[in-house]
């Protein structure tokens, strides 16, 4: 996602003392971009890069809220969904890879979680 552009939007909309909340998924660790990039077609961002373009449009931080282990069994759900989806759908070999490769990328999400490699925060 375009962070400048965001939240220089984002501060045309807002009311005078109006409220921008942000839920997302935040690198830590620059091992983990490549996969997460890839699958979900974006680029993840670190939480100083949001900082900063939201400093940059004019915002300010309130409060951190780390959600984290809140998220993490979300992960390990999708995975053991993902691993019923294809046992069940018995698919192609073209499909075979795309199943691999979301159950890589949702295990390298919550592996991420668990060791710090990524941020879930509000």
């Amino acid at each position: 996602m375009p962070r400048m552009e965001l939240f220089s939007r984002l501060t045309e909309l807002i009311r005078p003392g109006g409220h921008v909340f942000v839920t997302d998924c935040f690198l830590v660790r620059p091992e983990y971009r490549e996969l997460f990039n890839r699958h979900w077609h974006v680029r993840i961002g670190t939480m100083e890069e949001y900082r900063h373009a939201a400093w940059e449009a004019g915002l300010r931080e309130e409060r951190i809220e780390e959600i984290s282990h809140r998220v993490e069994y979300f992960w390990a759900m999708t995975h053991a969904l993902i691993q019923a989806e294809k046992r069940a759908r018995r698919p192609t070999p073209a499909g075979d890879l795309q199943f691999d490769e979301a159950l890589q990328a949702h295990a390298l999400v919550r592996r991420g979680l668990l060791d710090g490699g990524y941020r879930y925060a509000l």
